[in-house]
């Protein structure tokens, strides 16, 4: 069955003989578990139909499995010591924003996102599943001011004039094009460091597919950004302790030396990038 926005779900068919998967004898519909059929819905044998959906607009590998007790038409009830193969109401073959499956039982979770960014809710042995048309991506503009630059360590060099080229001991070659400053006999100068504005080379916005090498700024939280998952802050929690409610973000640098920039809501993770705006133009003030 094709649902809007050409979303898949697909009845394979009835379990019969709790194995766990649909095989050729078992019935290829929905089979009833009711005695006007043969069926004894008091007995501690179930019949499980299995429907899968598909949520990212492919029905090459449908993205998750329901599995309903057609005697009560409803999802398998957890615990339950009569039926093995059987571990979950609602499995997903892509990845749960937390690894878990749903069940009716505790301490399992009732309602979880998917990394499409779809919400799968079980409740009362129902299952609600609201899928986006397309998957959501964001459009990230990092804007820069000024930056200063004060060396520290490096080789002694002496006797530079303007517009000629030296070498230091570890083999660097110096050029001095330009003097804006002065310096006393001593060696203060004034000023003792200047400001320039240099330009920014090549693209800096890249997806959480062509992640580049060495240091990002990764935007955007866990459901949208696959590159925030399973992050460790600097307190050794996660991002997903971070973000638990609306007005929650996050920009702070991480232990390796990433920044992380994100909140619960867009609205957050874009309060969270004027935060770091203004973190980096307060350096260059």
């Amino acid at each position: 069955m094709t649902a809007e926005y050409n979303k898949h779900v697909r009845l394979f068919g009835t379990d019969t003989g709790e194995l766990g998967q649909i095989i050729s004898t078992d019935p290829q519909y929905y089979f009833p578990d009711v005695l006007d059929i043969g069926g004894n819905p008091a007995d501690n044998s179930f019949s499980v139909a299995q429907l899968a959906i598909d949520e990212n607009n492919t029905t090459g590998t449908y993205d998750m499995n329901v599995y309903i007790d057609s005697a009560t038409h409803k999802t398998v009830t957890f615990p339950n010591v009569n039926l093995s193969n059987y571990s979950s109401d609602v499995n997903f073959n892509g990845t749960w924003e937390y690894s878990m499956s749903l069940r009716n039982d505790e301490p399992y979770l009732h309602q979880a996102y998917t990394d499409w960014g779809s919400k799968v809710v079980l409740a009362d042995g129902v299952v609600t599943a609201t899928m986006p048309q397309n998957r959501r991506y964001i459009d990230l503009i990092v804007g820069g001011s000024a930056t200063t630059t004060t060396p520290t360590g490096g080789d002694d060099l002496t006797g530079l004039t303007l517009n000629t080229t030296q070498t230091t001991p570890s083999g660097t070659k110096v050029t001095v094009t330009n003097v804006t400053g002065t310096c006393a006999a001593g060696g203060a100068c004034t000023p003792a460091s200047y400001e320039k504005v240099v330009p920014l080379q090549g693209n800096l916005v890249f997806t959480d597919v062509t992640r580049p090498a060495g240091k990002v700024i990764i935007v955007g939280g866990y459901l949208v950004n696959s590159l925030a998952r399973n992050l460790t802050l600097a307190d050794n929690t996660t991002l997903q302790d971070a973000l638990t409610k609306s007005g929650d973000m996050k920009a702070e640098k991480l232990p390796n030396g990433d920044m992380i920039v994100a909140g619960y809501t867009a609205d957050d993770t874009g309060r969270a990038a004027q935060d770091l705006i203004n973190t980096l133009d307060a350096l260059v003030q």
